[in-house]
């Protein structure tokens, strides 16, 4: 009897293997803004001031961000200057014009340069109202302290800050390479986030990485991007972080809990 149940356990056991389930991973998930704007350096220089506190609410018209605008300012000023003499040496060769061929090229040269002039001028006025930025929308100013931008040189483009609706987020998921098979767009994930492990956040994946890149840890890993559901309609703070549970397709129980087994033999022994 003995040897005849241990007989119904193995065979319970290995047709156990053959159940079907879904393959999960966990990953490390942060809750982000879902269509932020990204505040970048409009011109090349060193930021003065920002005004605002990081993570405070803006309006669309403030001031958020200020550059030392010496050079600027005195290139609008010798900018302007520079079209009053064109304007002067135009009106010059006008009125010493007397029909020649010869007076008339003066005429046309004084007037070329004349409109050079004011472009220039055009173009540095644009480059001083650069030197002071505008929010352009309401929202929350993220960005990670003033400490770390005033009196930085930045490069025109450089990632500054971003401006967010706070009611607007979304999950972004880094997932291991060695857990990418559980990946796929339209898939399930659940999020327990630290600051509220006990309620489970459903989401689902929306955008998944083909490459890989480095986290902050240093990690190489599969950058997801999930849009929750959330219970009550209760959004999570920027920010936040937690773990995510990612689903993906439904493989055999033996195959669920031997895959790291089997893909380290794999990687050692090379079969």
């Amino acid at each position: 009897m003995r040897r005849r149940g241990l007989g119904i356990a193995a065979v319970a056991v290995v047709l156990a293997g053959f159940f079907p389930v879904p393959l999960t991973a966990l990953a490390p998930v942060e809750v982000i803004a879902a269509n932020a704007t990204i505040v970048t350096a409009p011109v090349d220089g060193v930021i003065a001031e920002i005004p605002v506190e990081p993570n405070s609410r803006v309006g669309d018209t403030d001031v958020i961000l200020t550059f030392v605008d010496t050079k600027l300012r005195n290139d609008a000023e010798v900018a302007a200057r520079n079209v009053t003499v064109a304007d002067a040496k135009y009106r010059k060769a006008v009125q010493g014009a007397f029909g020649s061929a010869r007076d008339n090229r003066d005429v046309a040269v004084a007037q070329a340069e004349l409109e050079v002039r004011k472009a220039e001028a055009v173009f540095a006025q644009d480059m001083l109202a650069r030197a002071t930025v505008r929010s352009g929308r309401t929202g929350l100013l993220l960005y990670s302290a003033k400490s770390d931008w005033v009196g930085r040189p930045v490069a025109t483009g450089e990632r500054i800050m971003e401006i967010a609706d706070p009611r607007d987020v979304e999950a972004r998921i880094d997932l291991p390479v060695t857990d990418v098979v559980t990946a796929k767009e339209g898939g399930r994930a659940v999020i327990y986030l630290d600051s509220d492990p006990l309620h489970p956040i459903e989401a689902e994946l929306y955008r998944v990485a083909y490459q890989a890149s480095l986290t902050g840890d240093g990690q190489h890993a599969f950058r997801l991007f999930a849009r929750m559901k959330h219970a009550g309609g209760v959004e999570p703070r920027i920010g936040t972080r937690g773990t995510a549970q990612v689903y993906g397709e439904r493989v055999s129980l033996f195959f669920y809990l031997f895959r790291r087994p089997i893909t380290a033999a794999r990687q050692k022994l090379g079969v």
